[in-house]
């Protein structure tokens, strides 16, 4: 800002047709409409800087020179025009000298000792515009301190969902007594539970298989035994090798009886040599000692098995098993518990609790920045292994259709980790999501993959049930919140829209926002998804090579104070394409501060051609707005110097903003230099589009008009006005890499303008605040 007034004038000469003075205020070009800016250097204090640029603690105003040049640099700004060249080589960081300006500007004029602080600011300021810089990128990754305001019913329905939700005491609360009752729960399945007695070894003196239904679809009462060519148990995956003592055949059972108790955690068959229509698919294997009732049998083996929670088998003789057609083929069962389970169940619940509590402890301790990759690595690898179980599973015969239940119970896993990595903003809704999809996914499992409907009752899907309790509370109380934050406003949109039913009552303005909604399609037919701030192609080497930086000390001097590895850094940071959006909020902000003058000039042009009005200062106008139409302020000096310009977005908003609703997207923030124009007549309005349409210095990039007769304010609370997204390519904007800023113009009618003050603006924030905005 400082560079843009000493611009004004060249070797300290004051522009002819500007009246100067020591404020530092806009002064009046007789010759012109617009108001230009300008400053006199006249050694005064060091508040006489931008009145608007931002300060270290994120207040706008008079920054204090220290804040913007360093305490070292605020004497040197008491005679700005010549500086001692070892004054400047000890103050400030001498890798932030990479000029960009007109060589010739480094001449010396006056000795060896002197150069020109113009230039050495303007490249300062141009290196600052295209690169990433500063501190402010560090206040953008604290997302607790953004969401501090935030309602706890709406963090979860922000950009940063999940990492928000997590700095809420209310929501780590339940977070932690449902990851301790899912501890709890795992404990006791897996380790309180006998989850060994699956592969419990059990031993008698006979054993009995009966086949239940054959391949073909025959009657298994018109064959004699199971069909098998031989059967019998094993021990550890080893067959049992005791010879039978008694081998007999009754209707589709065979029995094998043994001298004495065989022990088994296993049995096997051997397909016989008939047709393979006649091998058992479904069949039972059950246990016999001597002395026990010759009617009572226990099922130690069925066709089909699955592994439930607690680790145990589950057999299912009322499922068909997968026999090979292959004649004389060995197939063999374990009641063994298999690794696979040990993965899915103990080793998946550790790693989801151990998560989880972690994740609570980002929260407790405000370490933001580590909350989304806690929960996002921790969906990966749960999901990762419940997909080697199944994988696992599969591989184990009998056992794929459990194999294919937790390959797709993965996905759950992979789809929530990618939307905690792309678009957290819909962090909820996934999780929602793939609760119903887990909760159909038993279903499909205990109706379809395995005919056992009693599996529902024993073993719920408390992981689908779990995802979508959180979804539903998140939404209930999101939706009470936005009930509640409507009644903030009640009052505020009744006044808006009382104001807007009174002027489309006349058909005379009704013709006139037809009129102005034609003029915003035709001006920007083609409008864009969505608008983004780009890096500048500027290129460094002219410069840097040219014969006036070789011969001029001071700069020789600037530039060894480069090395070589910055040198290329700052070459590619100035070269990259128009299409490489600003990611850095401090380079964002540099552009901003440039480009407010700039606009300020444009606004006052454009209002002068159109009768346009600006706001009077509150402490000049008292308690009501005064507006007064730009034709009147250019001619009195006291209106002038009290016009209440629009000021440079909050830094605590415009992180706010970031993490709340653009996922902290620097290039999607379009209004930290804005500026506005009150009219009284829609006509005024119409005709100020034209103009910023014709304007060869503008570029229209974007109209939102909220005058459209079809428009909805409600999410405006009932406000209402037309803002243009602009760049601005006049030569001074060329001259610091500014004309791909993009920057808010705001068009509304005086109506509107005077119900909007303070008070309501409180009323609003609160209103944001509640709806995560």
């Amino acid at each position: 800002r400082q560079l843009l007034a000493v611009r004004a004038e060249e070797n300290d000469q004051p522009s002819p047709q500007h009246a100067t003075s020591g404020s530092g205020e806009l002064e009046r070009d007789d010759s012109s409409d617009v108001a230009t800016p300008t400053v006199t250097p006249t050694g005064g204090t060091s508040a006489e800087v931008s009145e608007i640029a931002p300060s270290s603690d994120g207040r706008r105003g008079l920054a204090p020179i220290e804040e913007i040049f360093g305490d070292e640099d605020q004497e040197t700004m008491s005679n700005p025009r010549s500086v001692s060249r070892n004054s400047v080589a000890s103050s400030g960081d001498k890798n932030q000298l990479a000029p960009q300006c007109s060589a010739s500007r480094f001449d010396n004029e006056g000795g060896a000792d002197t150069f020109d602080l113009q230039a050495l600011f303007e490249a300062q300021y141009v290196k600052s515009t295209v690169q990433a810089h500063g501190t402010m990128e560090i206040r953008k990754s604290r997302v607790n301190d953004a969401m501090a305001l935030v309602s706890t019913e709406s963090v979860f329905f922000t950009s940063k969902a999940a990492v928000a939700a997590i700095g809420k005491l209310r929501w780590q609360v339940l977070l932690a007594i449902l990851a301790t009752l899912y501890l709890y729960r795992g404990i006791e399945q897996s380790i309180l539970s006998p989850y060994g007695k699956s592969g419990e070894v059990k031993e008698f003196s006979k054993y009995r298989l009966t086949a239940l239904e054959l391949r073909g679809g025959g009657s298994v009462d018109d064959v004699s035994g199971p069909q098998v060519a031989e059967f019998g148990v094993m021990l550890e995956d080893c067959r049992q090798t005791t010879e039978p003592l008694e081998i007999t055949t009754a209707g589709a059972s065979q029995t094998i009886s043994f001298s004495a108790p065989v022990r088994m955690n296993g049995w096997y068959l051997v397909t016989s040599d008939n047709d393979p229509d006649m091998d058992p698919v479904r069949f039972t294997l059950e246990g016999q000692n001597e002395g026990d009732p010759a009617d009572e049998w226990e099922e130690v083996g069925a066709s089909r098995m699955r592994v439930v929670s607690t680790g145990q088998v589950k057999l299912l003789n009322n499922g068909k098993t997968h026999l090979t057609k292959e004649r004389g083929a060995v197939e063999e069962w374990s009641l063994e518990v298999p690794w696979s389970w040990v993965i899915a169940f103990p080793v998946v619940q550790m790693v989801t609790v151990a998560a989880t509590y972690l994740f609570i402890l980002c929260g407790i301790t405000s370490q933001s920045r580590y909350a989304n990759r806690v929960l996002l690595y921790g969906f990966l690898f749960t999901a990762s292994l419940q997909l080697t179980s199944g994988v696992g599973y599969s591989l184990a015969g009998d056992l794929s259709a459990e194999g294919l239940y937790w390959c797709l119970f993965s996905l759950s896993g992979f789809a929530m980790a990618s939307v905690l990595a792309l678009a957290e903003r819909y962090f909820i809704l996934c999780l929602t999501i793939c609760g119903v999809y887990l909760i159909l996914l038993d279903i499909c499992k205990n109706t379809v993959m395995f005919p056992d409907i009693q599996g529902l009752s024993t073993s719920p899907p408390f992981t689908g049930l779990f995802f979508v309790l959180v979804g539903f509370i998140a939404n209930v109380f999101h939706h009470h919140i936005l009930r509640k934050s409507s009644r903030l406003i009640n009052e505020d949109k009744r006044r808006y829209d009382a104001v807007w039913q009174a002027l489309i009552a006349s058909e005379r303005n009704t013709t006139a926002l037809k009129n102005l909604t034609k003029t915003i399609d035709r001006v920007c037919a083609i409008r864009p998804a969505q608008l983004r701030q780009f890096n500048h192609r500027r290129v460094l080497d002219p410069l840097i090579q040219s014969d006036t930086a070789k011969k001029t000390p001071f700069l020789n001097r600037a530039l060894s104070w480069v090395s070589a590895s910055r040198q290329d850094e700052l070459k590619r940071a100035v070269t990259v394409n128009i299409d490489s959006p600003v990611q850095c909020l401090d380079q964002l902000f540099v552009q901003s501060a440039g480009m407010d003058l700039i606009l300020r000039n444009k606004v006052q042009e454009w209002a002068s051609k159109s009768n346009g009005c600006f706001r009077i200062k509150d402490d000049v106008a008292g308690s009501k707005p005064l507006f007064f139409k730009w034709k009147d302020i250019k001619n009195d000096p006291h209106l002038r110097y009290n016009v209440k310009y629009g000021r440079l977005k909050g830094i605590d908003r415009a992180i706010e903003k970031l993490l709340r609703s653009y996922d902290g997207d620097v290039s999607l923030l379009l209004d930290v230099c804005r500026q506005s124009i009150v009219f009284d007549e829609i006509k005024d309005m119409t005709r100020c589009i034209h103009i910023i349409a014709e304007d060869a210095d503008v570029a229209v990039a974007r109209i939102k008009n909220r005058y459209d007769l079809e428009a909805d304010s409600e999410a405006t609370a009932g406000y209402r006005q037309v803002v243009l997204n602009l760049r601005i390519r006049t030569e001074l904007a060329k001259s610091l890499a500014l004309e791909t800023h993009v920057c808010e113009v705001q068009l509304l009618l005086r109506q509107f303008a005077e119900i909007k003050d303070d008070e309501h603006h409180g009323r609003y924030i609160k209103f944001r605040n509640a709806r995560g905005e």
